[in-house]
């Protein structure tokens, strides 16, 4: 499953809020979506084990990367490391890819 949570407006819009949330208490969409993909992995992983259900394994991988005037940022990567670029292919107009992000295994 792939999955990609976007955040576009202007400065002061909300974006942050809305994905992150502000207040100690408060998650946003990107929290809500991390504890729900964790909840289903679990139930999966549960069922798995139960007799018949065939064994399987899950991994959960995330890269998280801000663009902002232009520039992609890795949220993920130490700071000062140098910014990621946004590769668009010749063959496919319509596919996008960051080169370089983090990706890290939870």
């Amino acid at each position: 499953v792939d999955v990609c949570l976007m955040g576009y407006g202007q400065t002061g819009a909300g974006k942050t809020y809305t994905l992150f949330g502000e207040e100690p208490g408060t998650v946003g969409i990107a929290g809500f979506a991390f504890a729900r993909l964790l909840k289903l992995l679990q139930d999966k992983s549960a069922e798995m084990e139960e007799p018949g259900g065939g064994g399987a394994a899950y991994v959960l991988s995330v890269t998280m990367v801000q663009v902002y005037m232009d520039q992609a940022q890795d949220l993920l990567a130490p700071s000062g490391s140098e910014p990621v670029r946004i590769v668009r292919t010749k063959e496919d107009r319509t596919l996008s890819e960051v080169g370089g992000a983090v990706c890290r295994t939870l």
